[in-house]
Formats: structure tokens, C-alpha cells, sequence
């Protein structure tokens, strides 16, 4: 996990089952530690992956393919900010786009 690899590769490379060795996971305190930590490895991993690309060291680097992996896999999302009184209603005006004239 250390090189980005998920659990579910993990358990490919085992030969097992996803369900076999999600099973194996409740069932053991230390291999659950293990992975806990494996993700944490694997997350580094793929950050380090998209540092350095936005340094430019990474010529070709598909940034889509990045962004969509980080969500997917890490949980990550684009920031949304609403702003205003708490106390008061959101008011949202959708307006349809007639195009240039």
C-alpha cells in the first residue's frame, strides 16, 4: 500500500475475494492496524504523486484521472461555501440562458 495500492489490490494479489478478506479484516485486530495504516501509506503516496506533478516534474501527468482517484478513493470533494444570515431562508434564482441574439 506503501506504493498507492488500495486493499482491493491487496487482496487480488492474495488470490482472495474482496468479501474473504474483508472478513479477515473484522476478525483481526493487527491486520486491520496494518491497513489503517496501509491506507494512510497509500494516501501519502498518491498526495506525493500530484505534489509533484504540480511542480512539473511529472511531464504527461493526467490531472483528471488524479482528481477523480483522489475522490473516489480518499473522500475528497470540492469545496462548496454558502455564506449568509443563518437565521434567514436561501434564496436561489435560475434563470435560463437564451443565448447571443
Amino acid at each position: 500500500m506503501a506504493e498507492g495500492y488500495s486493499k482491493t489490490v491487496i487482496s487480488g494479489l492474495l488470490g482472495v475475494s474482496r468479501k474473504v478478506f474483508w472478513e479477515w479484516e473484522k476478525r483481526h485486530p493487527e491486520l486491520a492496524e496494518a491497513l489503517a495504516e496501509g491506507e494512510v501509506l497509500s494516501q501519502a503516496w498518491w498526495e506525493a504523486k500530484g505534489l509533484s506533478a504540480a511542480s512539473g516534474k511529472m511531464p504527461g501527468f493526467n490531472a483528471a484521472i488524479w482528481i477523480f482517484n483522489m475522490k473516489n478513493r480518499f473522500g475528497w470533494r470540492d469545496k462548496q461555501e454558502i455564506t449568509g444570515d443563518a437565521a434567514k431562508p436561501v434564496t436561489v434564482t435560475i434563470m435560463k440562458y437564451a443565448g447571443k441574439k
